[in-house]
């Protein structure tokens, strides 16, 4: 499938456990290239105590990527996005921090960790959706594949949260869990993007054209492109 978007990598170098290295830039965007991607939407790790670069060293080396894009005379555009890993002060740094946001519009790419339970999430996603921030949310950490969880996952859709899951979960490359989850939640049409989440180009690699082929087969070309094409553009600008 042509034209895709990816709206989860770490591409952008030196901020955080994804590009170590311009050469690793260089491999990693030619990858995305091969499979398909023709749009990227960069979203470094934000986490604190952990991922804390600051804004302009971000935005700097994001550019970079932009500019590596233009040297190896690849036909792709580059936004640039975060992955905010859910804190007590979420709320009030998503609606005031356009850093944050997908190419600076509405949408939020939120992930969330073991650690967070249930009630916790479906409180901020709610709260989120209070102040009009369309949330994404970018992890199935703390989600299993009981009926009781997964009917907590159409609960937070009903709530307004749109679903990301990896490439990688339902090629089965994140262990069987992780592949029986996002295949069940495939099923019931419940994803509303698939994304890389690429961090190298050896183990964590590019990976939207081999899933794309899987998706197509077992959902048809209509939801294939509403996961990888419709979707992320909606994304891209904002829009619900």
């Amino acid at each position: 499938m042509r034209g895709m978007i990816d709206v989860h990598c770490h591409i952008v170098p030196a901020v955080d456990d994804g590009a170590a290295s311009k050469k690793e830039v260089r491999n990693l965007l030619l990858q995305e290239y091969k499979s398909g991607v023709r749009e990227l939407i960069l979203t470094p790790h934000y986490r604190k105590g952990m991922f804390e670069t600051p804004r302009d060293i971000v935005e700097r080396r994001a550019e970079y990527v932009a500019r590596e894009v233009d040297r190896i005379r690849l036909d792709m555009q580059v936004y640039l996005g975060c992955e905010y890993h859910a804190n007590a002060d979420m709320l009030m740094e998503l609606c005031k921090e356009e850093r944050f946001r997908m190419n600076g519009e509405g949408y939020v790419l939120v992930e969330f960790s073991g650690r967070h339970d249930y009630q916790r999430v479906r409180n901020y996603i709610y709260q989120l959706q209070q102040e009009g921030v369309l949330s994404c949310c970018g992890s199935c950490g703390a989600i299993s594949s009981s009926d009781k969880q997964l009917e907590q996952v159409e609960e937070l859709i009903e709530l307004g949260a749109m679903i990301q899951v990896n490439a990688g979960s339902l090629l089965g490359e994140n262990g069987f869990r992780m592949k029986n989850v996002s295949r069940r939640l495939l099923k019931k049409r419940w994803i509303h993007f698939i994304a890389s989440d690429a961090h190298d180009s050896k183990t964590r690699y590019p990976n939207l054209g081999e899933c794309a082929k899987y998706v197509l087969k077992k959902m048809g070309k209509e939801y294939a492109e509403t996961v990888f094409v419709k979707n992320p553009k909606k994304m891209l600008d904002g829009r619900r």
